[in-house]
């Protein structure tokens, strides 16, 4: 067999995650790009990893945008 990427099971695991983080009040951090990260900013995510350079650069101004900063 080969390996196959459960989209719908994926991000279900991600928000159970960060239910339990809002449900204890505590910070939440998922990896983050520039096409994404403002989605989840809006989704409750608090922490970020985010590529390197350029990529990484504007995903941070998006999410600076995204937050109201």
């Amino acid at each position: 067999g080969q390996r196959v990427f459960d989209e719908g099971g994926w991000e279900a695991a991600l928000q159970q995650v960060l239910s339990a983080c809002k449900e204890f009040k505590v910070a939440c951090g998922i990896t983050a790009t520039e096409a994404d990260v403002e989605k989840r900013i809006q989704q409750g995510f608090s922490v970020f990893i985010i590529n390197w350079g350029d990529a990484g650069f504007r995903a941070v101004d998006l999410g600076r945008k995204a937050s109201g900063r």
